[in-house]
């Protein structure tokens, strides 16, 4: 069944009131995770200017006094309470709790832009609270049912990998080829890949088509040791997920091969006079080729010596 569209009251249509900040309870009822990196600025904004807009609410069912529930505005009423605001300009809206919901969400998606792992929050939220299919969040939010479908895509991802995605300020495209891998440790790697190289999505297309073709590749009983689809993953080994990345960003470039390290002689455990009694022998070389030849040794302190050679070329 499609969702019934959003309709506002007439006799609440454009009415502004002035409300206590006190009476005012931001519920449950919102759209979006807290954008609290805004928040101050907003703050120092408000202390300045005031409320330019106003937030919407509804009124709390069965509350004595009465009380109302925020329904959109949210930062705006915490940079107020932050401000030291007594009041603030807000419309009374008389909607369900699904008008409110939608509201709360469509506002954060037109008018604060939060990032891609937000908004998908968002309309998650909104489409578990209140039962609806894909078809019907998309109907209501104004979207295609491919858009909703792929940003709901996005959740599969752990929430600690949407994390470090969001703070990396890698993209959705980023995302939605993290999740063509199988499983989450091998995305975990893929990620670390992504941002210590800073790959471009075209370079992270390149380096996941090379794993996948590499762990799709038949083991010895015939059989692929992953599937690319995210079922049967127990045939791909998370043991080597870090070699799959790191290896096959080396392969394509994306990583230069460390050198081996090269042995090194042990000075310490060679006793000076090894090399104080090759140069003697050099010199008895030299003399009886004709040279003259003098080697002569002087301490310079305890830890110090300096040898000093001389050569006088042979008469001819």
């Amino acid at each position: 069944m499609p969702a019934a569209p959003i309709e506002q009251k007439p006799s609440v249509k454009n009415k502004i009131v002035y409300l206590p900040i006190a009476r005012i309870a931001a519920t449950e009822l919102r759209g979006g995770p807290e954008a609290g990196r805004f928040i101050y600025d907003l703050t120092s904004s408000v202390r300045r200017y005031g409320i330019i807009t106003p937030v919407c609410v509804r009124r709390a069912p069965l509350a004595l006094p009465p009380k109302f529930e925020l329904v959109s505005g949210r930062r705006r009423l915490q940079a107020a309470r932050l401000a030291g605001l007594s009041e603030i300009a807000a419309i009374i809206l008389d909607i369900s709790d699904e008008e409110a919901a939608a509201i709360s969400v469509i506002e954060n998606l037109q008018r604060y832009s939060p990032d891609f792992t937000e908004e998908a929050a968002a309309i998650d939220e909104l489409r578990s609270r209140f039962g609806y299919s894909q078809e019907q969040t998309a109907a209501l939010l104004g979207l295609s049912q491919s858009a909703v479908a792929n940003k709901l895509r996005l959740l599969r991802l752990p929430d600690d990998c949407l994390a470090t995605i969001r703070d990396a300020g890698l993209s959705e495209r980023h995302a939605r080829e993290l999740l063509r891998l199988p499983e989450n440790k091998l995305r975990s790697e893929v990620l670390s890949v992504m941002i210590t190289r800073d790959l471009t999505v075209a370079e992270s297309e390149t380096l996941i088509d090379k794993i996948l073709e590499h762990i799709s590749k038949p083991d010895s009983t015939g059989e692929p040791a992953s599937q690319t689809d995210g079922e049967n993953e127990d045939k791909y080994n998370p043991e080597y997920a870090e070699d799959f990345a790191r290896d096959t960003a080396e392969l394509l470039g994306f990583f230069e091969p460390e050198p081996e390290p090269q042995q090194k002689l042990a000075f310490a455990q060679i006793n000076p006079q090894f090399y104080i009694n090759t140069i003697e022998q050099g010199a008895e070389t030299m003399r009886k080729a004709g040279f003259w030849v003098e080697v002569s040794r002087r301490a310079r302190g305890d830890e110090e010596e300096e040898i000093t050679v001389r050569i006088r070329r042979p008469s001819v």
